[in-house]
């Protein structure tokens, strides 16, 4: 549409958005030849699923133990040390 000659305003009524969305969206894609967004932002993980695996196991035979008694169970078996945060996950 854009390159047919539409005004970015023309084409965000069409598509039923905004143009400032239509204005990065053209951007993006003159500047890498496609609208697709990145993949991959974001912290890494630090527990595997296998560690994952074995808190979740630990936690149904465990209902009612805590996430730092969890996260240190979690330590002792594999040496990784994970927040608690990863282990109410």
């Amino acid at each position: 549409m854009l390159q047919g000659g539409m005004t970015q305003r023309k084409v965000a009524d069409t598509v039923g958005t905004s143009q400032s969305v239509i204005s990065r969206a053209w951007n993006r894609f003159r500047r890498s030849g496609g609208v697709s967004r990145k993949h991959g932002g974001g912290r890494q993980r630090v527990a595997t699923p296998n560690q994952d695996r074995y808190l979740t196991l630990h936690a149904c035979r465990n209902r009612f133990m805590l996430a730092v008694s969890l996260q240190n169970d979690l330590q002792d078996a594999t040496g990784v040390r994970v927040s608690t945060q990863t282990v109410r996950r």
